[in-house]
């Protein structure tokens, strides 16, 4: 029954959305300088150096990646580093 209904709704054709380049130049702007690098080894000075050639491309590959609703497997990754407060602490408390 409720199928049936929500099969007769229409839905209204939604626009993909386009990244620009001055959203990749703002976030790009955003990085916090002197971090260390994610998983691809880049370090964030690299983005800032390099962003009036960098912003075009990539906002055109997430503009992609936004169309086909799929991202690449890597981009989902991370690197989780836990650093004690002090070495006397003891490092199987959460609150270390």
């Amino acid at each position: 029954m409720i199928r049936a209904r929500v099969s007769q709704v229409e839905l209204p054709e939604i626009e993909p959305q386009k990244v620009t380049v001055d959203d990749v130049l703002y976030h790009i702007g955003t990085i916090t300088k002197r971090k260390a690098p994610g998983p691809d080894g880049i370090f964030p000075d690299v983005f800032r150096g390099t962003a009036d050639v960098l912003a075009p491309c990539i906002a055109d590959l997430h503009t992609v990646c936004l169309r086909q609703g799929t991202f690449p497997a890597p981009w989902k990754e991370g690197r989780l580093v836990i650093l004690l407060k002090s070495p006397s602490r003891d490092p199987l408390q959460p609150k270390s």
